[in-house]
């Protein structure tokens, strides 16, 4: 064993002096002492857990490691499954065929970290596996899958994640969403914009909409502004205060929208005089947007009350 390897395993080592040895072994060193650096996945330090699962990416021939590394993740051990999975997201893509053959073949419920270990640089081939997983009768697989198919950037992630927008379960939609947001491309526009009104969903549904700036996404938008689910009138609110500071096309479409939805004014106006500061401020944005006479008193009290100067510029 080299000195180097050495330190790395004294356990009577300070946990910083084991990390910095670990952090200097060469991937020959690595490859020879294997069991030596599984083992310390164990370790009661976590720095040095972290420490060792970098050490085994670095190997010349990291699917040596993946096997033990996936028993780890199977196993009970939640130290050791824990860096387990940080080591095969450093691993990353070769790592990938060992992890879905796992997946496929396994009942057991330690699957959803599997699924976990392909969140970093998974790829089009791990998308049919994902995606029949959206159907698993355990509670805790669809949303994991739908959350590692919105990391994978590939237009079949995209029709994958159309499927799990219109999922049973609220946590698999709001995973999808997510990745709808994320990546400012929608597909299944039917089922987000039904989504809107949605309790769990609301928020994350206006945000994703928001970002397509066409026409019939902004009027999905601007409509629930006087949505009754408080949380995603405000999300509307902001949304559509971003868009029309920007400017351009966008904006001129959103206003249009705006002024055709009923009751409007009458939110906005209620939304900027109470509540947080930058709520109030988008709702004056929306306001000083629509140009509705019925908005001038209000602006004019605004100087009789104690506001925030944001919010007194923006009525101003």
């Amino acid at each position: 064993m080299t000195d180097d390897a050495r330190g790395a395993m004294s356990t009577v080592s300070p946990d910083l002096a084991r990390c910095h040895a670990l952090a200097a072994l060469p991937p020959a060193a690595i490859e020879e002492h294997l069991d030596a650096l599984l083992a310390l996945l164990r370790d009661p330090s976590w720095r040095v857990r972290r420490e060792a699962a970098l050490a085994l990416a670095r190997m010349r021939d990291p699917a040596r490691a993946v096997e033990p590394l996936l028993d780890a993740v199977e196993g009970v051990d939640v130290l050791a499954r824990n860096a387990a999975l940080e080591a095969l997201r450093n691993v990353g893509a070769p790592a990938h065929p060992a992890v879905l053959a796992r997946l496929v073949a396994s009942r057991d419920p330690s699957r959803r970290f599997l699924i976990e270990a392909l969140l970093e640089g998974a790829d089009v081939s791990c998308v049919a596996p994902l995606r029949a997983l959206l159907d698993d009768a355990d509670g805790n697989i669809p949303a994991a899958a739908a959350e590692a198919l919105g990391a994978i950037a590939d237009g079949a992630a995209l029709e994958a994640l159309a499927v799990a927008v219109a999922h049973r379960d609220p946590v698999v939609r709001l995973a999808a969403l997510l990745a709808f947001e994320a990546r400012e491309t929608v597909t299944a526009w039917s089922e987000v914009a039904a989504l809107v009104d949605d309790p769990v969903c609301g928020v994350h549904a206006v945000r994703a909409l928001a970002r397509q700036r066409d026409a019939r996404s902004l009027a999905r938008v601007a409509g629930a502004v006087v949505s009754p689910q408080r949380r995603t009138a405000i999300a509307a609110t902001l949304a559509c205060a971003r868009v029309l500071q920007a400017r351009g096309s966008a904006a001129a479409q959103l206003l249009d929208a705006l002024r055709a939805v009923t009751g409007a004014v009458t939110v906005l106006l209620a939304r900027a005089t109470v509540g947080v500061t930058a709520h109030r401020v988008a709702a004056w944005v929306c306001l000083g947007a629509l140009g509705d006479p019925a908005t001038v008193g209000a602006a004019l009290d605004l100087s009789l009350i104690h506001i925030s100067e944001p919010t007194r510029q923006e009525a101003i």
